[in-house]
């Protein structure tokens, strides 16, 4: 049996770095950082730097959840 795909997939969901400086509750310099090493996945759309939501998830954990 074939999984289905959904007929109308959601968007991905991007934010800027800004706005994923704020969720994350850190700096845009920290987010600029964590993205140049590598911490912190993006997607390129032409000349602008996405953040994935996906990845914000990826990055935030729930205080005292260490990995």
């Amino acid at each position: 049996m074939t999984k289905q795909q959904p007929e109308n997939p959601q968007p991905l969901a991007l934010n800027s770095k800004a706005k994923a400086a704020r969720k994350l509750g850190v700096s845009f310099n920290t987010v600029q950082r964590w993205i140049r090493n590598g911490k912190l996945e993006t997607v390129q759309i032409g000349d602008r730097t996405w953040v994935p939501e996906a990845a914000l998830m990826k990055l935030h954990r729930p205080e005292g959840d260490q990995p």
